[in-house]
């Protein structure tokens, strides 16, 4: 059973975000994704579908040849494996295969299939969170198992060492030094889910012996996003798909990496002091827009404010704003445009 969207859907500017580019998916065909996605999960998918779940046991090794033999160099195209070993799980195990996707110059897929001895037949791959991709144990350990066969990615830029809010949510990967990682990118995009599912199959067919009977995907927010690409531009990679809350419009996280991006620029990030110096030049201007002085502007977009009157004069070393400070402020507060205007 499949849950496939095959169109890319074109809607009405109503539908989408005010000011938004792009496209939204319409309230109807989302409903319909989330419908199909429960019929999905009651029929075949299986039950671990959280970012986190149960604490993983202690990680106790143990011996698999067949396991130990995915390491070897040139089996699979454009991977790189760290190491393939074998790992108790209750009365069973697994055989773990860490590896890199390396499918064009300069692209580093971390990747990590789990494959237990008791296989069910059935694939599932694992979407992401917030900017990043998730290769956790406990995202999958119940449903090892439970018998299935698991795939996942960290997107292409690697996991932070400790997972909060901070972490989560930092995109710098996208412009190191404020310059576009467009490979990176591509790969958070779409390429390494695509990457890790074909590549996948064919390390459970060379585990197992045999290719797999249902390959299945599971992701919720950038996770759905992830699922959504997959049903959109590579339709054949599963058969079955649950895209849960997909980020299907990127406007907050493009505005965030555009913030990012502009402050990143030699002498244009704004101090604390900056930052008060522009709160209060900005009430001054617009607060009594509405009427009354209550520290609040009341319509922001009808705030007329120009950065550049906080420019330091000649000589002035405080109290103003340097000329990339400016510069920036005047690119956050216009609108961004493509090349094609």
């Amino acid at each position: 059973m499949s849950c496939v969207l095959l169109d890319r859907p074109t809607v009405p500017r109503s539908h989408d975000q005010p000011g938004a580019p792009g496209w939204a998916v319409p309230f109807p065909r989302a409903i319909l994704t989330a419908i199909c996605g429960l019929v999905i999960a009651s029929v075949s998918l299986p039950v671990a579908a959280q970012i986190s779940g149960p604490a993983p046991a202690p990680r106790v090794l143990v011996a698999d040849p067949d396991c130990a033999a995915l390491v070897a160099p040139g089996l699979f195209k454009d991977m790189t494996v760290s190491h393939a070993e074998g790992v108790q799980l209750g009365a069973g195990s697994y055989c773990e295969v860490i590896a890199i996707l390396s499918p064009v110059p300069g692209s580093k897929i971390g990747v990590v299939y789990r494959m237990p001895k008791g296989w069910n037949g059935r694939l599932v791959g694992y979407g992401g969170n917030a900017w990043i991709g998730n290769i956790a144990l406990d995202t999958v350990q119940t449903d090892l198992g439970r018998g299935y066969a698991t795939m996942q990615t960290d997107g292409g830029h690697g996991m932070p060492a400790i997972l909060d809010f901070n972490t989560l949510f930092n995109p710098t990967w996208v412009a190191p030094g404020g310059k576009a990682a467009a490979t990176a990118i591509t790969d958070f995009s779409w390429r390494a889910v695509h990457q890790m599912t074909v590549t996948g199959k064919q390390v459970a067919a060379k585990y197992y012996g045999k290719p797999q009977e249902k390959a299945l995907f599971i992701g919720c927010s950038t996770g759905g996003r992830m699922a959504m690409m997959e049903t959109q531009r590579f339709p054949d990679d599963y058969d079955g798909v649950v895209s849960g809350a997909p980020v299907f419009s990127l406007r907050v996280q493009l505005a965030e990496i555009y913030r990012d991006w502009v402050f990143s620029r030699p002498g244009a990030a704004l101090k604390p002091a900056d930052l008060d110096l522009v709160h209060r030049a900005v009430l001054a201007r617009c607060d009594a827009q509405d009427g009354v002085r209550d520290g609040i502007v009341g319509d922001p977009a009808a705030c007329r404010f120009d950065p550049g009157a906080l420019r330091c004069k000649p000589g002035q070393t405080s109290g103003c704003l340097a000329e990339a400070q400016v510069v920036a402020l005047n690119r956050v507060y216009a609108e961004a445009k493509g090349r094609d205007g």
